[in-house]
């Protein structure tokens, strides 16, 4: 009955591959995974899931590959019209084969750990989970005897360091030797929200709070450009204007001499050093500035760019975090007025200097 219910899965999901619209892009990226089985054994291939959106998008993608060569080793058509025993049983016992990689982060969302566990349960797929990069957890994995021949990620153009990399790539001089393999490397933004939609693929409940990428509970909060002031709510993630905002919501971890992504982020980091020179509680002001639509729309009055002359800059301070240095006095007021605001009480002293 399981096997049954799982080859299910698979042909519901190709249901609808006809009246996909862009059915070039997803063939190639499909076609990506398939040779991919064809060269390496399936127990050698890893596919990363670490719960964001690209990566379900690879993991379903992955598992319709696998439909695909399961007709391929039966000499039948794809997409099949029926299902047989045959397929049936193929198909599981591969899948049971292949490898789904989590990297353990700290300070993850507890929704991301439940959506991954949700999948695993729902697919039955096997999940490897791993401490440290992916580097360093593909090099221990290796040295505890498991053979590593292709890893399969849902990296984008766009993403860092992707300027060099082709839908095939092996792994750079310094690494363990595999073949990296990114089946939507060159999907945009909205090709990917297109494609768990239209084949009504689960994702983690975070995109329906205001999230577009997903880090950390410490470097991500909901993206302000989805924000919908009039009906209070976020839009959801395939509503954003401009794909080049899909990560105005997250938070350098880093200051010193770089710039900010967005000048959300900016003003987010000040008011959690605000926070941490005052004797309110880091954690309370930072829960509820992710949840506090009036803080953004607060934000939104800033026209700033933080490139700007006039923004300042920031530097290491050996007592607290960072000092921020701005010469926009408005701005101060303002920043100290949003953090009355946010705790409905005055601010008792700040440890930072403003010149």
């Amino acid at each position: 009955v399981e096997i049954v219910e799982q080859i299910k899965k698979v042909m519901n999901f190709l249901d609808s591959y006809s009246s996909f619209s862009n059915k070039v892009l997803l063939d190639k990226s499909i076609d990506s995974i398939f040779q991919t089985f064809r060269l390496y054994p399936i127990e050698e291939i890893f596919v990363g899931f670490n719960g964001g959106k690209d990566a379900v998008a690879v993991t379903f993608l992955t598992l319709m590959a696998l439909q695909r060569f399961v007709c391929f080793q039966l000499d039948i058509a794809w997409p099949a019209e029926r299902i047989t025993v045959e397929m049936e049983t193929m198909y599981y016992d591969l899948k049971k084969e292949l490898n789904f990689l989590y990297l353990e982060i700290d300070k993850e969302f507890p929704e991301v750990i439940e959506f991954i566990k949700t999948v695993k349960d729902s697919e039955k797929i096997k999940i490897v989970s791993a401490k440290g990069d992916i580097k360093s957890s593909l090099e221990k994995l290796i040295n505890e005897g498991k053979k590593v021949k292709a890893v399969i990620l849902g990296v984008r153009k766009g993403d860092p360091y992707t300027d060099e990399l082709e839908t095939f790539t092996p792994s750079s001089n310094n690494w363990p030797p595999f073949m990296r393999v990114f089946p939507i490397l060159r999907w945009n933004y909205y090709e990917v929200w297109e494609y768990l939609i239209h084949f009504n693929f689960p994702y983690c409940k975070l995109y329906d709070q205001g999230y577009t990428s997903l880090g950390n509970t410490e470097n991500t909060i909901p993206n302000p450009h989805l924000y919908d002031k009039e009906n209070d709510i976020y839009q959801k993630p395939w509503k954003l204007k401009d794909p080049n905002l899909e990560r105005a919501g997250r938070i350098k971890s880093k200051m010193q001499g770089k710039s900010q992504t967005n000048y959300a982020s900016q003003i987010t980091l000040t008011l959690k050093y605000l926070a941490e020179a005052t004797s309110f509680s880091q954690g309370r002001l930072y829960s509820k500035f992710k949840t506090s639509e009036p803080a953004f729309q607060a934000l939104n009055l800033y026209t700033l760019n933080p490139a700007d002359p006039s923004f300042g800059a920031c530097s290491p301070s050996s007592n607290f975090g960072y000092t921020f240095s701005l010469s926009f006095s408005i701005l101060i007021t303002d920043l100290v007025k949003l953090f009355i605001k946010l705790h409905e009480q005055p601010v008792v002293g700040f440890a930072l200097s403003f010149t």
